[in-house]
């Protein structure tokens, strides 16, 4: 929503948060655990998109912390790089940030 005052005096404007009331107050802090947890994945989404192809899987995975590197324990989208390899047949590659190849 957007608010726009254009006058020159104070608008104050209230927003309140409640619960909808058939929601038991036992479910309020699981419901709001997994709203989280669907942040997090959209995020981490957001800077992950879906690859195009299957041999791509792992890196995929390692971007939405489903997988980590073997040898540094990363995850996530920051321990990805992309590494051209000079090789015209096999342009890049996905390394960990501490050189270890992603793999499928």
């Amino acid at each position: 929503h957007e608010v726009v005052n254009n006058t020159n005096t104070c608008r104050v404007v209230l927003l309140i948060r409640f619960w909808h009331p058939a929601v038991p107050k036992s479910k309020t802090n699981q419901i709001l655990a997994e709203a989280i947890q669907h942040k997090e994945k959209d995020i981490r989404r957001r800077y992950n998109p879906p690859l195009p192809l299957p041999q791509f899987n792992a890196v995929e995975s390692r971007g939405m912390k489903h997988s980590m590197c073997r040898k540094c324990m990363q995850s996530g989208y920051t321990s990805i790089n992309l590494v051209g390899t000079g090789n015209p047949k096999k342009s890049v590659s996905f390394n960990c940030y501490c050189g270890e190849p992603i793999m499928g």
